[in-house]
């Protein structure tokens, strides 16, 4: 029985569709295991890995949203939408196999409005970062309409489904073939 995410893929390869993902859409996709670690994720933005999640104060904001948003997502049937306290929103997909959660695919990191720059000045003097380069990183962070993001959480909805259904397959034929 597969029982979590590392069982039932092969990482390594998961790692190179996210990396595709990233580079084709600019998004950053992610699987995180059903207690929120991440266990492959794509490049991540600018913001978040230049500044955000290496700094102590901030960077605890980071890991306590992706493990709100993993526990939403081991519960959820659809995919759970979040956004961050900085305003990136992402979407989790449960990977299902069976009936059970072995933890999620996440796609994201996008803006669904133009962000407040004047917000992210403050932060940069707060956290002691340098202001242009944090000013420059939040520029380079996909703006999405909602539309947009809906297209992007249907491509979720299409890969969750895929990896599932393999697995699925697989653990059917090494059924029928142990019989």
């Amino acid at each position: 029985m597969i029982e979590n995410v590392r069982q039932a893929f092969d990482l390594e390869k998961l790692q190179g569709m996210l990396d595709s993902i990233k580079h084709a859409t600019g998004l950053t996709a992610a699987v995180l295991d059903a207690d929120g670690k991440l266990l492959a994720e794509g490049a991540d933005i600018d913001l978040c890995a230049g500044f955000l999640t290496g700094h102590p104060e901030l960077g605890q904001c980071c890991i306590e949203d992706r493990k709100k948003l993993a526990a939403q997502v081991t519960d959820a049937a659809q995919p759970v939408i979040s956004s961050c306290p900085y305003g990136l929103a992402s979407a989790a997909a449960p990977l299902r196999v069976n009936g059970v959660c072995l933890g999620g695919l996440l796609l994201g990191k996008v803006f669904l409005e133009p962000p407040d720059r004047e917000r992210f000045r403050e932060l940069a003097r707060r956290a002691g970062f340098d202001q242009e380069r944090l000013l420059a990183a939040v520029d380079r962070v996909p703006v999405l309409t909602r539309e947009q993001f809906n297209s992007q959480v249907e491509l979720l909805i299409s890969l969750t489904t895929l990896l599932a259904d393999q697995v699925a397959a697989r653990l059917e034929a090494g059924r029928a073939a142990g019989q």
